[in-house]
């Protein structure tokens, strides 16, 4: 979701979806021209500037730059998948593709990392050429080409691909960003590809949210306990191939339940995906100083922190409009993810992922991820499915589209 700013949370809609978001304000480092007479941070220099970006590649640096067999399992701990596929190389050596391999998603850890000592980690074009804008995390489209292999290097590059202008009466001019992600194998091979599609307008007040904290009750926790217990036999197919034959249309997939959250879970995601904001002392302090966007002062005692701390510090999150932490955008996508190759199984692939964020999960919320398969292709072996995440509140937190590659059942 947002990661800068201050001040409360709202619905807001885009091309008919509502995506409700928190409202961050981040003041504008003075001395900045690109806000226009008019106050709006989006104006003709600002938006000029950023289209300067458009079709040049920037490398990025990942929080794990080689597939090791460690950050494999660092990344399935964080998302609370015990698939053998990602934990056992032996388990995945005997089975198809024959080698050990990566989540789909873990190829967000090889993007996220730190610039070290220099600070050279990405900076996003919008943040250094719209400061002052709200940015809404919209969507990621994934494609896969080809698994992630244990073992092998990834190198990744951002391109500003499109920048489009839209009205609004209530925020005015409005830019829609999309930045594609190219990860690349060591001989320059496309593994995947991913576009984010951010929204960037200027801040509006509005007033904080007020998202209760949910009480489990000992029936809730049992209930829970006895999903989890018994979710990977009925969830995870495992080696026996679902094939072609065996899908129709209207087909849903068994419930995988994420949650509840806590800032545990928060942490533990952190620890697979990595971040460039996760410096402490003098690399944190420079960090800081090089990108005054990325920080946010800590209303109980004025001290400087990073924007990503309104994930887990309630005191920040109430800053950022929450009355507590909330979830990461990648983290709630990587469990869209799991869903798919839990069904899928070991010979089956992920090769696109749409996925649309519509609003945070908050700590005690459980989410419940469905789908159902809306079309099967034969000839391409390919089946598309619909995704949906629920919270408890029946509230829709992501909605996916996806399809995955089966086997035809002759070669299975």
């Amino acid at each position: 979701m947002p990661r800068q700013g201050s001040g409360g949370a709202e619905e807001t809609d885009f091309d008919g979806v509502q995506y409700f978001v928190p409202l961050l304000n981040v003041a504008v480092p003075q001395g900045n021209s690109s806000q226009a007479s008019n106050g709006s941070p989006i104006n003709d220099e600002s938006i000029g500037s950023l289209q300067q970006w458009l079709h040049v590649a920037r490398p990025v640096k990942g929080w794990n730059s080689v597939v090791t067999p460690d950050a494999v399992r660092h990344f399935a701990q964080g998302i609370g998948d015990d698939n053998p596929m990602w934990w056992d190389e032996a388990y995945a050596r005997t089975g198809p593709p024959g080698r050990h391999t990566a989540p789909p998603t873990f190829l967000y850890s090889c993007s996220n990392g730190s610039g070290g000592p220099d600070n050279s980690s990405r900076m996003h074009p919008a943040e250094s050429w719209l400061p002052g804008s709200q940015s809404v995390w919209l969507s990621d489209r994934w494609e896969f080409f080809r698994p992630t292999y244990v073992g092998e290097s990834v190198f990744a590059a951002e391109e500003l691909v499109d920048v489009s202008e839209r009205e609004s009466s209530r925020y005015g001019r409005m830019v829609t960003v999309v930045d594609r992600t190219m990860y690349r194998g060591a001989d320059g091979d496309i593994i995947a590809q991913c576009d984010k599609t951010m929204l960037r307008r200027r801040r509006i007040p509005s007033p904080p949210s007020d998202i209760p904290v949910r009480t489990l009750e000992a029936e809730d926790v049992a209930a829970i306990t006895n999903h989890y217990l018994s979710e990977a036999v009925d969830t995870r197919r495992g080696r026996t191939p679902r094939t072609i034959r065996d899908v129709s249309v209207g087909d849903r997939l068994p419930v995988l339940l994420k949650g509840p959250l806590t800032i545990t879970n928060i942490v533990g995601w952190m620890l697979g995906w990595g971040s460039p904001m996760a410096s402490t002392n003098r690399m944190l302090s420079n960090y800081l100083h090089s990108r005054p966007g990325a920080a946010i002062t800590h209303p109980a005692g004025l001290w400087p922190d990073t924007i990503e701390a309104t994930h887990w510090d309630r005191d920040l999150a109430a800053v950022a409009g929450f009355s507590q932490p909330y979830d990461f955008g990648a983290q709630r996508i990587s469990w869209a993810a799991h869903l798919l190759t839990d069904w899928c199984g070991d010979s089956g692939f992920v090769r696109e992922l749409d996925a649309r964020l519509r609003r945070p999960n908050v700590l005690g919320d459980v989410t419940s991820f469905t789908g159902v398969i809306t079309d099967v292709d034969s000839s391409s072996m390919i089946v598309t499915c619909e995704v949906t995440a629920t919270n408890q509140r029946d509230e829709i937190t992501l909605t996916a589209t996806a399809k995955i590659q089966l086997p035809s059942g002759s070669d299975a």
